[in-house]
């Protein structure tokens, strides 16, 4: 970095973009003193939000400029993924909440800074620290006017949603999420998928993806792919015609859990399938009430005990329903 003071400060508003936070000790490896900085402050050039956190004067920094400076500056292999990456690549709406939700990941062992942690950066930060799957394994770069960030892809990120969900709506959404994903390089998810250390997210992506019957599904080897024990030797769940027969049997003790659980049943019906086949329902079977309140915990149990077995009970009791309305 060359000494001449005009060169650096041009140096400085060329590689220093508004709207993003730069680290004092990233601006030190450059070159730039702190006796320099301290000059830049006082003549309006950079301000301090918090101790060796910079700005450019009078940027307005969100979400996205603080990962700008966990990515670039500090080194940190952290990334915007899930929900938000999705939504951001129009594959999913942002929540209209008071404030934005927004998901980062990063790998186990990674903490964020504490001036991360607690300034205020207009959003709620969720940050999710996971290794299912390496931590730089179908990152891309994402425009955000003044600077770029890193982002999962889609195929990385609906993984990813799917590893954070545990709602029934989530769920829900994610299979709705996954119809959108036409377009999806079968290189690409066969990579994802055999990094994947989570055989839960494995079986609910190509489940889902079965559903919504994608081309691209044919060209994946299923052989190469963590689908856990209950999967082992066996792609009954893929390549099948019959949604009957393509998860396989329900284990005893969700089968026992469906047994107990009519009104989460009924609860995930409605869900699926909207008010009027719902009412069919209820009119074929007198004994239920709509004002019934679902069994929550019975539906985090079956969910614990077998996502598959959860998804095959949400496909079955979709096409009760449709025949209940079909015959009111």
């Amino acid at each position: 970095m060359t000494r001449d003071p005009n060169k650096k400060l041009r140096w400085l508003l060329d590689n220093v973009p508004h709207d993003i936070v730069v680290l004092s000790s990233w601006l030190e490896e450059k070159g730039y003193s702190p006796a320099l900085l301290r000059q830049y402050r006082k003549d309006g050039w950079l301000e301090t939000i918090d101790r060796g956190v910079l700005t450019r004067y009078l940027s307005k920094v969100r979400w996205d400029g603080m990962l700008y400076g966990l990515q670039a500056n500090a080194r940190l292999p952290v990334h915007v993924g899930g929900r938000t990456a999705l939504a951001i690549h129009g594959k999913a709406q942002f929540l209209e909440l008071s404030r934005l939700q927004v998901t980062l990941f990063a790998p186990e062992n990674v903490e964020l800074p504490r001036w991360a942690r607690t300034i205020d950066w207009g959003s709620d930060i969720h940050l999710h620290r996971t290794s299912f799957l390496p931590p730089d394994l179908e990152l891309i770069d994402i425009d955000r006017g003044n600077f770029t960030i890193k982002a999962s892809s889609p195929a990385r990120a609906i993984m990813e949603f799917l590893y954070v969900a545990v709602t029934d709506e989530e769920l829900i959404e994610a299979r709705e999420i996954m119809e959108l994903l036409n377009n999806l390089r079968p290189a690409k998810v066969q990579g994802l998928l055999r990094a994947s250390k989570s055989s839960k997210v494995n079986r609910l992506f190509l489940d889902f993806a079965e559903k919504a019957e994608h081309t691209w599904l044919k060209y994946l080897n299923i052989d190469k792919i963590d689908l856990g024990e209950e999967s082992a030797g066996s792609t009954d769940m893929i390549g099948q015609s019959s949604s009957a027969n393509r998860i396989g049997p329900l284990p005893h003790a969700a089968t026992d859990l469906v047994t107990e659980a009519d009104s989460f049943v009924r609860r995930v019906t409605f869900e699926l399938t909207g008010d009027r086949l719902w009412r069919a329902y209820l009119q074929m079977n007198k004994e239920f009430s709509p004002d019934d309140d679902p069994d929550t915990e019975m539906r985090e149990d079956l969910w614990r005990l077998d996502p598959m077995a959860y998804n095959k009970i949400l496909d079955s009791m979709e096409r009760i329903i449709r025949v209940a309305f079909n015959s009111a």
